[in-house]
């Protein structure tokens, strides 16, 4: 989650290849890019795309809207308060 939420303040969207026939780690993927946008205070959009015929792997793409530039400028509050509760949560 982590991650992803670093990823889409920092980058705008992140990128994962993925099994999808491992159901679990999409659906934990999904959940943490939305958890994430929950975090930064943007609605996110996770896409599934298949590799191709010969390869099983699929691309996920996690990304979100902010024609404005507003979401942006408050979700830095909220990734550094997820940083925040982490480190604690590690000591």
């Amino acid at each position: 989650m982590i991650e992803i939420a670093s990823k889409l303040w920092y980058d705008g969207d992140a990128l994962y290849v993925i099994h999808p026939t491992r159901h679990q780690q999409l659906v934990d993927l999904q959940w943490a890019a939305h958890r994430a946008g929950s975090l930064l205070g943007v609605r996110v959009e996770v896409q599934v795309t298949p590799m191709g015929r010969a390869d099983p792997r699929a691309t996920v793409s996690i990304t979100f809207e902010d024609p404005d530039g507003r979401v942006r400028e408050g979700a830095e509050e909220g990734l550094e308060e997820l940083l925040r509760e982490t480190r604690d949560q590690q000591h």
